[in-house]
C-alpha cells in the first residue's frame, strides 16, 4: 500500500508540473550543425533539440536522413536515416528518458587514403505530430581531410641577369605545392631562344635531387660573360619530369641584360690659369672587334656663371677624335690664358657630338684664379648709433674699409630691414635694394641712412643695414647695426 501511494503522488506531481507549464504554443523542433571533424574521427555528431520537453504522455517521433553535399555517401561517409522519439511524462507506460529534450544522431565517416577539398553533408530532419513544429529542418556537417596533397611542380619562376665580363649563375626556382616527404630527382633541359648555347649560356640537359623537406627546387645555369654588345637575349629551362608527382608549370625563361653597349661619356680637370684643361672623351668598355670606327666630334664652349670668355680667358677649341678596335680613352686640351687680373674662377666647358652611344654630352671645368684674393670687408664691424633729436631728420653714416683697393667692376647690393626700428612707424627712411659701385682703387665705403626725429617717449631702436650679391669683393659679415636712441625722457 505504502508503494502505490509513493508511485501516486510521484505522477500526480508530474502530471500537475506540466499541466502548469503547458503553454499552448506548439513546441519547436530544430537540428544544428554538427561539430566539424576530420576524416579519420569516426563519427560525426548532429543535436536534434525541442524547444521544451514533450507535453503529457505525447510521443515525438522525428525523422532524420542523411544529404549529399560535396561530401558523398559511400566514399566520404555512410548513408544514415531512422527516427528518434521524445517521451512526455506519462503514468502509463513509464518511460525513463520522459521529459528529454535533446538527442544526437551520429553519422559514420569514412576515412580514405585520398587527398580531398573540405567536404560537407547535410542532416535532413521532419515530425508530423500535432503541436510540435520543426523550426530548422537541416544541419550541416563538414569533413576536413587529413591526407596529403599529391606532390606538384605549380610555379616555375622566370628570371633575368646582367651579363658581366665573366661567367656567372642565374638561380632559376621552382616550387611545390608542399614540403616533400622524402628525396625526388628531377630532370631537365635548356632551350635556345635568341640566346645561343655555347656563347651566350651553357646548355645542360641534367638530374637534380631535391631532399625530403624542400618546398622548391633551384636550377642554375651558367650565363657565359664577354666584351661584344648584344640586344637583350633569352632562353627556356624545361623540367622534363620528376619521379613523384605532377608537372602544372614545367617552363621559365630567362633572360639575358647585355651590359656591353658602346656608350661614350666626356670628363674635364678643373686647371689653374696658364695650364691646359685636360679632357678624357672615353668609352665605358673598349671598342670591341667586329664594330666600326667610333668618330666623335668636339667643341670648346663659354661655361656657367661666372663664366670664362673665348679668347680672353681660354682658347676655343674644335675637331674630331676616332676610336678603333680595342680604343677607349681619347685626349684633347683647353688652353687656358695667363693674366695678371684679380678674378672669379670662371667656367668652360667641352661639348660631345656626331654620335647616338653618347650619354653625357658635356664637361664643365673651372679656370682657377692664380692672381690673388678680391679685396674683402667686413660689413659686421661698421654697427652706428645716432641720437634721434625731437624734429626733423638726422642722418646716419655707415662707413666701412677694404683691405686693399677696389677692383674693376665691383659693387654689392645693400637695403635696410627693420628690428625694434620701423620704418613703417617713421623711426627711419627705409631703402629698398640697392647697389653701390666701388670706384676703383678706392677702399672707401660709406652709405647714409635717414633718421626722423620725434617726441615720443621710447625706448632705443634698432634696424639692420644687410649686405649682398657682391661682385670682385669678399663679404666676411653681411649685417651691420644702427641703433636709435630715444632722447624724450623714460616712462613714468
Amino acid at each position: 500500500m505504502y508503494h502505490f501511494y509513493k508511485k501516486f503522488i510521484l505522477i500526480s506531481i508530474l502530471f500537475f508540473s506540466s499541466w502548469l507549464l503547458a503553454d499552448g504554443t506548439d513546441i519547436r523542433i530544430s537540428i544544428s550543425n554538427a561539430s566539424s571533424v576530420n576524416e579519420n574521427s569516426g563519427t560525426m555528431s548532429f543535436p536534434i533539440q525541442l524547444s521544451e520537453a514533450p507535453d503529457w504522455c505525447d510521443e515525438v517521433v522525428v525523422n532524420y536522413t542523411t544529404q549529399d553535399g560535396s561530401a558523398k555517401a559511400g566514399s566520404d561517409y555512410t548513408a544514415t536515416s531512422g527516427s528518434v522519439t521524445f517521451y512526455g511524462f506519462c503514468p502509463s507506460p513509464f518511460n525513463l528518458h520522459a521529459g528529454n529534450d535533446l538527442e544526437t544522431i551520429s553519422v559514420p565517416i569514412i576515412d580514405d587514403t585520398t587527398h580531398e577539398n573540405t567536404e560537407k553533408l547535410y542532416m535532413n530532419i521532419s515530425n508530423s505530430t500535432t503541436g510540435y513544429v520543426v523550426s530548422n529542418a537541416q544541419g550541416e556537417g563538414i569533413i576536413y581531410d587529413d591526407d596529403l596533397a599529391p606532390l606538384e611542380i605549380t610555379t616555375f619562376n622566370d628570371d633575368s641577369i646582367t651579363e658581366s665580363d665573366s661567367d656567372q649563375t642565374l638561380s632559376l626556382v621552382a616550387y611545390f605545392n608542399r614540403n616533400l616527404t622524402n628525396n625526388i630527382t628531377l630532370t631537365y633541359h635548356t632551350e635556345d631562344g635568341t640566346a645561343s648555347s655555347g656563347s651566350d649560356y651553357i646548355g645542360v640537359s641534367d638530374t637534380i635531387t631535391v631532399n625530403a623537406n624542400s618546398d622548391r627546387v633551384t636550377i642554375p645555369i651558367t650565363i657565359k660573360g664577354d666584351l661584344n654588345p648584344e640586344t637583350t637575349e633569352n632562353f627556356k629551362v624545361i623540367i622534363d619530369s620528376i619521379s613523384e608527382g605532377t608537372i602544372t608549370d614545367n617552363s621559365a625563361t630567362a633572360t639575358i641584360y647585355d651590359d656591353d653597349a658602346i656608350k661614350v661619356d666626356v670628363h674635364c680637370d678643373d686647371a689653374s690659369e696658364g695650364d691646359d684643361i685636360a679632357c678624357k672623351i672615353f668609352l665605358t668598355k673598349p671598342l670591341p672587334a667586329g664594330e666600326p670606327s667610333l668618330t666623335i666630334n668636339y667643341n670648346s664652349q663659354d661655361g656657367s656663371a661666372p663664366s670664362a670668355i673665348a679668347g680672353e680667358d681660354y682658347t676655343a677649341i674644335n675637331g674630331t677624335v676616332t676610336f678603333n678596335t680595342g680604343d677607349k680613352d681619347k685626349f684633347v686640351n683647353i688652353q687656358t690664358i695667363e693674366d695678371n687680373l684679380t678674378e672669379q674662377d670662371e667656367n668652360v666647358k667641352l661639348l660631345i657630338s656626331g654620335s647616338s652611344y653618347i650619354i653625357d654630352s658635356e664637361s664643365e671645368a673651372e679656370i682657377i684664379n692664380d692672381d690673388g684674393s678680391f679685396p674683402s670687408v667686413d660689413f659686421s664691424t661698421g654697427d652706428v648709433s645716432v641720437v634721434e633729436g625731437n624734429s626733423s631728420t638726422k642722418i646716419m653714416h655707415f662707413n666701412f674699409h677694404l683691405d686693399k683697393p677696389a677692383l674693376a667692376n665691383s659693387s654689392f647690393d645693400y637695403y635696410t630691414q627693420d628690428n625694434t626700428a620701423k620704418s613703417s612707424d617713421s623711426d627711419y627712411v627705409k631703402i629698398n635694394s640697392t647697389t653701390y659701385n666701388i670706384q676703383e682703387g678706392s677702399q672707401n665705403i660709406n652709405i647714409s641712412v635717414t633718421i626722423n626725429g620725434d617726441t615720443k617717449i621710447e625706448n632705443d631702436e634698432l634696424f639692420y643695414l644687410k649686405f649682398t650679391n657682391e661682385k670682385n669683393i669678399v663679404i666676411l659679415g653681411h649685417t651691420a647695426r644702427g641703433t636709435i636712441k630715444n632722447d624724450d625722457g623714460s616712462y613714468p
